[in-house]
């Protein structure tokens, strides 16, 4: 038992703890509510409940200049508003902050910070502002100078391995993609090295062109594994559509339309980028093989259209085919 009653603390240091008991908790819940949105932003299945933590936003709000110098605060706040308002300054902020701190920011957090980035120059290419193309490569190429690839583990993540290439080839960057592919093949692990190489080498050769290594490459990936089917049945129809084999182009699109219907292995988000991608595909097609008879007022309906759509996949695909056919 205690013998006599103490202070529970000194009085010259009940500010102080009470200012770092403030900054901690504050930070890990702006942290929590960003992971929570961005999971709820890409991820429609998922129900939570976000009423605490709005109430928490507008106190930090309010108390802003209090926080001023928590560099941790400030990157996952500006990372909840980009979340909900979309807005580039945001953006910018958060890219100013990771350059800025990103030494002293834990490994996980290195890594996050720049998806969160990356996440919003794919929306905003997804929306029709294609500069932003160029961005996200920019980003990319800054996660391997600086390593945030490993988040600590001696692999690189099959989703941003073929991420980069992809977006180094959509750019042109014909010979830096090459180059990476190769590189960073080894680096993958087992059970993705084969699939993440040879869908990546797909799409690498239906860009330069060659049809027949582009598909050689694309039979070399496990059509049977969920993690890889809903990509070949992309570069498929890219792959029918450019060479124009119609009747194998039409299969394809009632094969992937099935395969979304039934399947359980992905999102209803994906699914609607799916459906959406077939939709405007099947139009393209329907153009190229009637070019000499479009109207140049089908080809104007037809851009709006792709521009507006958010939620399609390969919309700068769809962009640069219709601008062939124009």
């Amino acid at each position: 038992m205690r013998k006599e009653s103490r202070m529970y603390l000194k009085e010259d240091n009940i500010q102080k703890v009470a200012d770092n008991l403030i900054s901690f908790f504050v930070t890990e819940l702006l942290r929590t509510y960003a992971v929570m949105l961005n999971t709820h932003k890409h991820n429609f299945e998922r129900v939570l409940n976000f009423d605490f933590f709005n109430g928490m936003l507008k106190v930090f709000e309010d108390n802003i200049e209090q926080f001023s110098e928590n560099r941790y605060a400030n990157l996952y706040y500006n990372s909840i508003k980009l979340f909900l308002t979309e807005e580039e300054e945001h953006f910018d902020r958060i890219r100013e902050l990771t350059r800025d701190n990103y030494e002293t920011l834990p490994i996980i957090d290195r890594k996050n910070a720049y998806v969160v980035q990356i996440n919003y120059c794919a929306e905003r290419v997804n929306k029709g502002d294609l500069d932003f193309l160029s961005k996200k490569l920019e980003i990319y190429k800054e996660v391997l100078d600086r390593k945030a690839h490993y988040e600590g583990l001696p692999y690189i993540s099959h989703v941003l391995y073929t991420g980069i290439a992809f977006a180094a080839i959509n750019r042109g960057e014909m010979d830096w993609a090459m180059k990476f592919i190769n590189t960073y093949r080894n680096e993958l692990t087992d059970i993705h090295r084969d699939n993440s190489y040879y869908i990546v080498m797909s799409e690498y050769y239906l860009n330069m062109g060659d049809i027949d290594r582009a598909l050689e490459s694309l039979s070399k990936v496990k059509r049977n594994d969920p993690v890889y089917k809903e990509e070949v049945y992309f570069l498929l129809m890219k792959i029918f559509y450019t060479s124009g084999m119609t009747e194998q182009f039409y299969s394809e699109v009632e094969s992937f339309r099935n395969f979304i219907q039934h399947s359980r292995e992905i999102s209803e988000r994906r699914k609607k980028l799916a459906r959406s991608f077939i939709t405007l595909i099947k139009k393209l097609y329907s153009f190229k093989q009637n070019k000499e008879i479009g109207k140049r007022t089908d080809y104007i309906s037809l851009r709006e259209d792709i521009i507006k759509n958010e939620y399609v996949s390969d919309k700068f695909w769809l962009l640069e085919k219709l601008t062939e056919l124009e």
